[in-house]
């Protein structure tokens, strides 16, 4: 792998790209850790948690007064449950989208704009 062109590329992006005697590029260290994985990881999640919280929380609730209001009236009817959710999270989503696009805009240009920082 060492003589191949790709090799020298990849290692004149993060040093003075010629591979030293065991392969590996000599300067800067341009790997990635398995903490910087585990950290952009940890902070996908807590994106995606957040921005679909306010959805499945909805959810949650209005399920939960449905299931209460059949359970008050016995009536069982699968499509009465249905129906208010989807209106509910239809309605929630014209509500949180606004914010839930600046939420993920906001974590991909700082993932992106930060790519040159991972790499030292």
């Amino acid at each position: 792998m060492v003589g191949t062109w790709w090799w020298g590329r990849w290692c004149g992006a993060f040093s003075s790209g010629e591979p030293s005697a065991d392969g590996e590029c000599d300067g800067r260290d341009g790997r990635v850790t398995p903490e910087l994985v585990t950290e952009l990881g940890r902070q996908a999640l807590e994106t995606t948690l957040l921005v679909s919280s306010p959805i499945l929380g909805l959810s949650l609730f209005i399920g939960l007064a449905i299931s209460a209001l059949q359970a008050m009236t016995q009536l069982n009817e699968a499509t009465l449950t249905f129906v208010p959710k989807v209106v509910a999270l239809f309605v929630a989503l014209l509500f949180f989208l606004p914010w839930m696009l600046n939420v993920m805009t906001t974590y991909m240009s700082n993932l992106l704009m930060n790519i040159p920082n991972y790499v030292h």
